[in-house]
């Protein structure tokens, strides 16, 4: 099969529905070889953090040298997005290898497999195939029936929380759900619980028990912590200063399970020195989970789709934009979810609430969840599209929330790209020519603010520090010049040393010299007045020594 086929292929099986049990993926992987048994697999469940903790963990064990897979769900914008080997998603070529040979023994059963049991037996059979040597395997949902649960020994198993969530599958009562997620437990091998209800955290112990496992509960390891929209910044009990990209108040919760699982693993013989741990917190990343997608005004994208994810949602909200009821939140839900109760913790930051349905069959109708805003209050707004409803968003000036279904995710970022953002760019021109013509459009009335080199990067890109930040901005260096002194940022978008072209702070997306002399020739026609002026400005700006910003 090639990719097309192979996404075809599983559109297919997704057709099947989802069907607890393990009948068919023991069958399936199986018939693989049982590629699950081939690593140590670390296995993963839990109503709300588990991807988080998956993906923290990951980081670590690859940054200590391990050659480490990472299975995750759901795929955010392709289905390349479950599989990770060090860090990085599979290739369309690596992917639509395994799935060939998984379809090759799944037609072959007398009753073929559901779409996620074909993702996870492709898991472990990607994963033995690259050598892993540790597998971070998240449930899919639930955790005795969930299809990932083929593990005869996992090295580690974590139950991150427990809270109401796909009842229908798992019952009504935390006792009952917390029931499913102990099913990953399995005999002898170690357990964390990162568990804080108290019903929950008794079922977890008596299963523990049962299967003689040893169990560990959640420490405070994390003791303090700096929030800002940049990283969060912790404080911890034996590993030091650790900074952490991911955002939202209760990452710190997620970290702490983290560094526990880590001193778990070392009294396994598992090599991790607190270096590895540093780094791989650092290079951590996590999307759709608190994300920041643009600056001034910002906009977020926040996956909490169940009451318990949406509290702490909001609670990071407050604290990062103040409960002033200033927020336009486009959202959109499963209509199996506990949506009724949304309204009462967005109340206190929604200025207007614009909604959508996810492209997924399970999703409400935009103008039910409309009417449930609306009866509380709130005002609110249903949109045919998920791109009409961020460019309206959008165009409100105040700062834009993406909120609900990770399913939401994919429609909301192409949106967003389809919304021109006020631009601020880090600019590098041919000649002066292009410099004066594409600033004479941007600017009109000007003011220069001096960066004198070595000015930490942090600072510049602050926007909660930075007055500056505040104006229509423009950033004007040379790019060789800014990776001179500021370090590589290709990885988080900006290009090498002597590379020309743009590079939009907000998106981090390269304009290469062709489309900005496209753009300058549009301007140009369209905006001569101004070219005196900034002419007159850019003489003056040159002749001072750093990086400049051009407010407008």
């Amino acid at each position: 099969m090639n990719i097309n086929e192979a996404k075809d292929y599983l559109k297919l099986a997704a057709k099947r529905g989802a069907r607890l049990g393990l009948e068919r993926v023991q069958e399936l992987v199986h018939r693989l070889g049982d590629p699950q048994n081939q690593m140590q697999v670390i296995h993963i469940a839990g109503t709300n953090g588990k991807g988080s903790v998956g993906a923290m963990l990951a980081a670590v064990l690859h940054a200590a040298g391990i050659r480490t897979g990472h299975f995750a769900s759901p795929a955010l914008c392709a289905v390349n997005d479950y599989f990770r080997i060090d860090g990085e998603t599979v290739s369309d070529r690596q992917l639509a290898a395994v799935l060939t040979d998984v379809q090759a023994e799944a037609e072959q059963m007398a009753d073929p497999p559901t779409e996620f049991e074909i993702l996870a037996a492709a898991a472990y059979l990607l994963f033995a195939q690259t050598r892993r040597e540790i597998a971070v395997v998240e449930c899919c949902m639930g955790g005795g029936t969930d299809c990932t649960n083929v593990i005869e020994r996992p090295l580690l198993s974590i139950i991150t929380n427990i809270r109401k969530d796909h009842c229908a599958f798992l019952g009504n009562t935390i006792a009952e759900i917390a029931a499913h997620k102990a099913g990953i437990i399995k005999a002898g091998c170690p357990v964390l619980s990162g568990c804080r209800n108290p019903e929950a955290q008794r079922v977890i112990e008596a299963y523990a028990k049962k299967m003689g496992a040893p169990l560990e509960t959640r420490q405070p390891l994390v003791r303090d912590a700096v929030f800002t929209l940049q990283n969060t910044v912790m404080d911890t009990e034996g590993f030091g200063r650790l900074f952490l990209p991911l955002k939202g108040m209760y990452q710190p919760e997620n970290a702490s399970l983290v560094l526990q699982a880590v001193g778990i693993l070392r009294r396994l013989g598992i090599r991790i020195p607190d270096a590895a741990v540093q780094d791989g917190f650092l290079s951590c990343k996590w999307r759709g989970r608190f994300e920041l997608l643009r600056k001034s005004p910002a906009v977020l994208f926040d996956g909490a789709h169940n009451p318990d994810g949406m509290r702490k949602t909001t609670d990071s909200l407050t604290y990062y934009f103040g409960a002033h009821k200033d927020i336009v939140f486009v959202t959109g839900v499963m209509a199996d979810k506990e949506y009724q109760d949304y309204p009462a913790l967005l109340e206190p930051l929604a200025k207007e609430i614009c909604t959508v349905k996810p492209d997924n069959p399970r999703a409400l109708p935009a103008e039910q969840l409309r009417d449930v805003y609306t009866a509380a209050g709130i005002p609110a707004r249903a949109f045919d599209t998920v791109e009409e409803a961020v460019r309206y968003a959008c165009g409100t000036g105040k700062t834009v929330v993406g909120l609900g279904s990770l399913y939401l995710y994919p429609a909301f970022c192409a949106a967003l790209d389809a919304v021109r953002p006020q631009k601020k760019l880090l600019l590098t021109f041919r000649s002066q020519e292009e410099r004066r013509a594409y600033t004479d459009a941007c600017c009109m009335e000007m003011q220069v603010c001096r960066l004198p080199r070595g000015t930490a990067f942090p600072e510049i890109m602050d926007p909660g520090r930075v007055e500056y930040w505040k104006n229509d901005s423009l950033y004007i260096c040379e790019i060789a010049e800014f990776v001179r002194i500021y370090g590589d940022y290709t990885a988080d978008g900006f290009y090498g040393s002597g590379a020309h072209g743009a590079v939009d702070v907000y998106g981090l997306n390269y304009y290469p010299p062709e489309t900005v002399t496209q753009m300058i020739g549009q301007i140009t026609a369209d905006k001569p007045a101004e070219y005196e002026t900034m002419l007159r400005f850019l003489r003056e700006a040159e002749q001072q020594n750093g990086f400049y910003i051009l407010g407008a």
